[in-house]
């Protein structure tokens, strides 16, 4: 195949570097972040070529050097490779990106295909003792989707070396840990009987990554875990809970006790209602009643209007045949349905319909079950049907789009944004919240709309606002 030049059409360049004085007024790290698009000279669209983005941080000043300098050794190799330990963090980044472009002007020639490379390394957590860091990586090279993968490191800043899992955990408590991982799983699929397919061996094997933060340890996997697709794959277990857990008189077991007291551990809560809800298991929904989808959730209730089944259906995840470029697109949809039972048969009086299509990720369209509520906010007998979802083509670690939708009767409100995560600050030692903006739709803004509905809505949103 010929090698042509590669074009540079954007400079969208970022070179910049940060400290941060860490608790113990020694430890400072600095940020280097490039992104850039080099697009195909022979590109038909604005889309194909290289995108690439780095962004490292890496400790760069330590009052022991011995210890920065292990510890520098041990970023470089986990982020890029122990061939290029030798050289200066700036000329690492250049070097890579050079590597970057040679790959590509040489696998696509004259062929205008588009490639993705991502790389990071950021920290997660780091005090006195210890520094929590993480490193992820995504390529796509003219498939239809790419292939991402992430590891977590644990170091010890008296010696710079890597904790391994059998340093901070005691290898007994081994089931209690896997029950632990698995109960949390099963909050977020809500109980699920797909729960009961996992096993101890399953969720806690040498492979599992783990990450220690403040709140608590965060256990992390792909999406693919046992039999289950997993969209959320970061499970936190509060330090209130794995304590026990953890071999004692080590500095995880030291911040554990520091924080645990602090942990406020999830409450089970009601939903705000006056009208009677009772869930309906899938084999007392009606026969004549045609849904879509898989059934997550269904719901009976009684109002001024009469006998009503709400029913909450996802899809599996399709795929589309490959375009001109060899690329697959998926996509996943759900539904929502209200039905009246008008005395000789059900009545459909209205349906939700959304999806996640052109997709060449992962695509994610999942209710928020934990958010469906009913109320009668109003006092006039007919209820008001809240529920939230997210539909989203995730690539990245960023906020997902989130919609929430109020039914009163016919009338539709809603709500549309974004949720709210944790990411890294790039300076290391903290974590910033991103997301969480959302605007009210004209209908909730029009004068004649209740007040009431408008908190209510407003509340619902900051209750769930992560997606959970």
């Amino acid at each position: 195949m010929k090698t042509v030049a590669l074009l540079i059409v954007t400079a969208v360049l970022m070179f910049f570097s940060v400290s941060c004085e860490q608790p113990s007024g020694s430890l400072k790290f600095k940020t280097i972040e490039i992104r850039d698009f080099v697009k195909h000279p022979n590109a038909e669209n604005e889309h194909q070529g290289l995108f690439y983005h780095i962004r490292y941080t890496y400790p760069a000043e330590y009052k022991d050097k011995a210890v920065l300098e292990t510890l520098q050794q041990n970023f470089i190799t986990l982020v890029f490779g122990k061939e290029y330990v030798a050289l200066a963090p700036e000329k690492i980044v250049n070097t890579h990106i050079e590597d970057w472009k040679k790959e590509y002007s040489a696998e696509t020639g004259e062929y205008p295909l588009i490639y993705e490379h991502i790389r990071t390394g950021d920290i997660l957590f780091v005090n006195d003792d210890l520094l929590q860091m993480k490193e992820y990586s995504y390529t796509q090279q003219g498939g239809a989707h790419g292939f991402e993968g992430f590891s977590a490191h644990l170091f010890n800043l008296k010696t710079g070396k890597e904790y391994s899992r059998g340093d901070i955990f005691k290898t007994e408590t081994a089931r209690q840990i896997s029950e632990l991982i698995i109960a949390e799983i099963r909050n977020y699929l809500k109980n699920s009987e797909n729960v009961n397919t996992l096993a101890n061996s399953d969720v806690w094997t040498e492979n599992t990554q783990f990450a220690i933060t403040q709140e608590g340890v965060v256990m992390m996997y792909e999406n693919r875990l046992g039999s289950l697709w997993l969209e959320d794959t970061q499970f936190k277990i509060p330090y209130a809970k794995i304590l026990p857990c953890l071999r004692e008189e080590t500095p995880v077991w030291t911040l554990a006790r520091e924080f645990a007291g602090e942990v406020e551990l999830p409450k089970e809560s009601q939903p705000a209602q006056t009208i009677n809800l009772q869930k309906l298991n899938l084999d007392a929904i009606p026969g004549e009643i045609a849904y879509q989808g898989d059934v997550v959730e269904a719901y009976t209730y009684n109002d001024k209007t009469g006998k009503n089944i709400i029913i909450l259906a996802e899809s599996i995840m399709f795929e589309t045949p490959e375009n001109e470029y060899g690329e697959v697109e998926y996509y996943k949809n759900l539904y929502a349905y209200r039905f009246l039972n008008s005395g000789n048969d059900w009545k459909d009086i209205w349906r939700l319909y959304d999806n996640s299509e052109n997709c060449f990720n992962y695509p994610i369209a999942k209710f928020v079950k934990s958010a469906f509520t009913i109320t009668d906010l109003n006092e006039d007998g007919v209820a008001e049907i809240w529920l939230m979802y997210i539909v989203s083509c995730r690539g990245d670690v960023s906020p997902d789009p989130m919609f929430l939708k109020m039914y009163e009767g016919e009338k539709e409100y809603g709500i549309t944004g974004l949720t709210k995560i944790d990411m890294s600050d790039g300076t290391g030692g903290s974590f910033i919240k991103v997301g969480g903006e959302y605007e009210l739709d004209d209908i909730f803004q029009n004068k004649t709309t209740p007040p009431a509905f408008v908190n209510f809505a407003k509340n619902l949103w900051e209750k769930h606002i992560e997606g959970k």
